[in-house]
């Protein structure tokens, strides 16, 4: 039964669940689309957002609402993990280029440096019970990010969002988060799939930014503004394989 709900899994991805079947919009011009800008900092206080919205206002008082400027923007030390697993809505590229998970207070961020995740801000707002209130956005992201958008590019129909066809027993928050909010239950990467921290310091160490300017700019975002340090999810949370 677990194999067939995966190959499910995978059917439903292949088909297009990475962009709920909408096309993407075009990139937005920034100006300097693969190099951080200056003073990416955060206001006093505002450095480890604890929710989805919490994050949403750090972005919009950031010179631009763009991956490296956020996480280069975040408390110190920084607290990552990061896995080689394909099967999600958001996978890793490779080994090279891993799902790397962000944890910021009470929020989990989760971003790609290269691959058809790159493009993507995912969070997951941790709730009771290791279930999780889960956005998405497409990044670079227009300022003012409206508080709407986490919620709008992850519904997949009218009753589920690409978060739930992977994340079991997805339902609507009730307290209000957004009318579009779903918490589902949060996922564990596989042991053989995760990617250690020397590995990301070593792709951070050995980044060609003549070659790559974007992919680059996420690991300096990551190693070049203070400590970072490993965390791991918890055991009792399920994996993918996990009923």
């Amino acid at each position: 039964m677990a194999l067939r709900r995966i190959l499910s899994i995978v059917l439903l991805l292949a088909a297009g669940c990475d962009a709920e079947s909408i096309d993407p919009p075009p990139p937005i011009d920034l100006g300097m689309p693969d190099a951080m800008p200056p003073a990416c900092i955060a206001p006093a206080n505002t450095g480890s957002p604890a929710t989805i919205q919490d994050a949403v206002d750090l972005l919009n008082a950031l010179p631009e609402a763009s991956v490296p400027c956020l996480i280069a923007a975040l408390d110190r030390p920084l607290a990552v993990h990061a896995t080689s697993g394909l099967i999600s809505a958001q996978p890793a590229a490779d080994v090279r280029n891993p799902r790397i998970f962000v944890f910021t207070d009470t929020l989990t961020l989760s971003i790609v440096p290269a691959g058809a995740g790159r493009d993507l801000l995912e969070f997951g707002e941790q709730r009771p019970d290791l279930m999780s209130l889960k956005g998405e956005l497409f990044m670079p992201a227009e300022q003012p990010v409206g508080p709407e958008k986490p919620y709008d590019h992850v519904r997949y129909n009218a009753d589920l969002t690409a978060c739930g066809i992977c994340h079991r027993e997805e339902h609507p928050v009730v307290d209000g988060a957004h009318p579009d909010a779903y918490v589902s239950r949060q996922l564990r990467s596989l042991e053989r799939e995760r990617v250690g921290l020397d590995a990301l310091r070593a792709e951070h160490a050995n980044c060609d930014a003549s070659a790559d300017a974007a992919r680059c700019a996420i690991y300096s975002a990551i190693f070049d503004h203070g400590p970072v340090i490993w965390r791991d999810f918890p055991d009792a949370m399920d994996t993918i394989y996990d009923r």
